[in-house]
């Protein structure tokens, strides 16, 4: 595809006949300037495509349409530009639905849960109720602590008659998705053509492991393919391993396990020199073994017998997350130390949320850990606002919570939907969790 921006040209939902003809009028002028910028020569750079694009499009000059379906353009792009365009519009489009849900929305996203109620109110007084709006108000009314009025919201989006469970799902995903990464990679392109090699590496992992949402993450061919010549600037022995993870990934498209063994030929086969692994190149390290793995060029058994005494020294020296991810690869219930052992270790070392996650979900082989469990009741206090760790709470206490606690695992729920796929369902987060704990929450006196 050529235009990897998000171009949300119908909205959130299903506007009127007159207002989807004028967006759609709209968005293809947009799409005319768009279509005309060669993307390929800019390396894919979205911030500096922006520039181009707002070069037509000024300030001055721009309507409230055009800055709302600018604004759904770079929603997940640039957050602070997109917020000021669904501002700009709804400042001059204050009596249309779709701008004020819009601003909902921003507001939402930037932590102003009061204000969002407003626009959200808005919305809904012009456009009629709809379930995942009042969905989104309920999340809006509990953060600012009224728990009866976030009930009632909840209440009503279950009531109302217009509105999908799925699109309240993927709205709140909206909001509280990752950051974009295109800044990101924008400043690390930056700093890499001008001489700086961590960040020419840090580059190459960004692209080789894009995030999209909060449940697809993955390389991006056409980022690596507009960003591995940025290595040519440094010694080979220096971006070693980033080049390496470069071509094997662009190699993985042929599918072809003889050329992949010959990328890491090429480069001495990095996956077996641990002790030339630099202390900045453990995520690149971490990433080509996860992909030698899943194109079985590699087998985890035979790295675990090879290199984990090295790998676990390593970890623990340098506190790193990307060797215990490695080590996480490898490990099993009968590896010594096992994964659950590997897990806490890392949880203890780095303090990253997953591994306590890791560690708590394998300890018991599936059953439910104590209400009490060390490593449970530190990491809910580190992390209030994780879900995972909440639904383990709440297994752990016999699927019930004190009322704080619930209100809590509500929130951590809205910040990420936990994944409850199962079967040929594909795994993206669902609603289902925040469900049964609104329904206990209301149950309570």
């Amino acid at each position: 595809m050529k235009i990897a921006l998000v171009l949300l040209l119908t909205a959130r939902l299903l506007p009127g006949a007159d207002f989807q003809a004028d967006l759609e009028r709209e968005g293809a002028a947009v799409q005319t300037v768009v279509h005309g910028i060669p993307f390929a020569d800019h390396a894919y750079d979205l911030i500096a495509i922006d520039d181009l694009l707002f070069a037509t499009y000024t300030a001055d000059s721009r309507t409230p349409m055009q800055a709302f379906v600018l604004g759904n353009m770079v929603y997940g792009v640039d957050r602070s530009l997109s917020y000021k365009l669904h501002q700009e519009a709804v400042a001059g489009w204050s009596d249309n639905a779709y701008a004020n849900l819009e601003w909902a929305m921003e507001l939402h996203r930037n932590g102003q849960h009061a204000e969002a109620l407003k626009a959200y109110s808005a919305f809904i007084t012009q456009n009629g109720d709809y379930a995942p709006v009042l969905g989104l108000m309920a999340d809006c009314a509990l953060r600012g602590g009224d728990v009866p009025g976030a009930l009632t919201h909840w209440r009503a989006s279950e009531k109302a008659k217009r509105g999908t469970l799925e699109k309240f799902e993927s709205m709140v995903c909206e909001i509280n998705q990752p950051a974009t990464q295109e800044r990101t990679r924008h400043e690390a392109r930056l700093a890499a053509s001008t001489g700086d090699p961590s960040a020419a590496k840090r580059l190459i992992a960004l692209d080789a492991a894009w995030t999209r949402d909060w449940w697809n993450a993955g390389p991006r061919n056409e980022l690596i393919t507009a960003d591995l010549p940025l290595l040519a600037k440094f010694p080979p022995v220096e971006v070693r391993f980033a080049q390496c993870l470069g071509e094997f990934i662009l190699a993985m498209e042929a599918k072809d396990q003889i050329q992949l063994h010959g990328v890491l030929r090429t480069y001495h086969d990095p996956l077996q020199a641990i002790a030339e692994v630099g202390d900045g190149d453990w995520e690149l390290y971490d990433l080509l073994s996860k992909f030698a793995l899943e194109q079985e060029v590699i087998n985890a058994k035979e790295q675990w017998a090879k290199h984990h005494e090295s790998l676990l020294a390593a970890a623990q020296r340098l506190k790193n997350a990307a060797i215990y991810d490695t080590l996480l690869r490898y490990a099993t219930k009968d590896t010594t130390p096992t994964y659950v052992e590997v897990a806490k270790r890392a949880w203890t070392d780095t303090g990253e949320v997953r591994f306590a996650s890791y560690h708590l979900d394998n300890m018991n082989e599936g059953a439910a850990v104590a209400p009490t469990d060390e490593v449970l009741v530190a990491a809910v206090k580190a992390f209030p606002q994780d879900s995972d760790l909440r639904c383990i709470q709440w297994l752990a206490n016999g699927r019930s919570l004190p009322k704080e606690e619930l209100v809590a695992a509500i929130l951590a729920e809205y910040r990420k939907l936990s994944s409850t796929a199962t079967g040929l369902e594909l795994p993206r987060p669902r609603a289902r969790q925040l469900r049964v704990y609104f329904k206990q929450l209301g149950d309570m006196p």
